[in-house]
């Protein structure tokens, strides 16, 4: 498990940061667990030592002390800007 960070906005719009863990990764998204609730349809970046990705999260459940969340990463931008 790789060690990330997930930054997002919370309802108010302040910028809030987390530190947590990749739990799994794959071609459409990746899964993260981390100390804080995240509302589903949020739009976050998460960023460790492969690089930074955008997503927005699918599936947020409490598990303990910690929230596991399901993000479905963004398409990244055509070469042709369309």
């Amino acid at each position: 498990m790789a060690r990330i960070e997930a930054l997002w906005k919370d309802d108010s719009g302040m910028q809030q940061m987390a530190l947590g863990k990749l739990e799994d990764l794959s071609d459409g998204g990746f899964c993260i667990r981390i100390k804080h609730p995240v509302e589903v349809g949020s739009k976050l970046i998460v960023r460790w030592q492969s690089g930074e990705y955008p997503g927005t999260v699918v599936q947020s459940r409490q598990q303990g002390f910690e929230y596991v969340l399901g993000i479905k990463r963004d398409a990244p931008p055509k070469p042709d800007g369309k």
